[in-house]
């Protein structure tokens, strides 16, 4: 799943499944539909366009595990403001006691 966010067992809490939601998301439409067609059988996946530096579509604290797979390179290269306004919301949304692995 192509994300600047999810996890192993990501589970957003919101959504009153017993074990959670496994969100992937991706800000190319490409990527968004590549993963909708390979996920397409899993019930508790959701797959979300949109950019990891604007993640207002969760509440704090949602998400027990955040995996950003291969997004700081491009995330770096675009400055340090979007470096830190995205890693302010992967703090946001993430549960404290949880971690981020990238």
């Amino acid at each position: 799943m192509p994300l600047p966010a999810a996890r192993y067992r990501p589970t957003y809490r919101g959504s009153g499944a017993p074990f959670g939601v496994a969100v992937g998301l991706d800000i190319s439409a490409v990527m968004v539909r590549h993963a909708e067609r390979r996920c397409r059988y899993f019930a508790h996946v959701k797959i979300v366009k949109g950019p990891a530096h604007d993640l207002d579509a969760f509440p704090n604290s949602s998400f027990n595990l955040v995996l950003a797979a291969d997004v700081f390179p491009y995330i770096c290269e675009a400055g340090p403001e979007l470096v830190q306004k995205t890693l302010s919301e992967i703090a946001r949304v993430m549960d404290a006691a949880e971690r981020l692995s990238y």
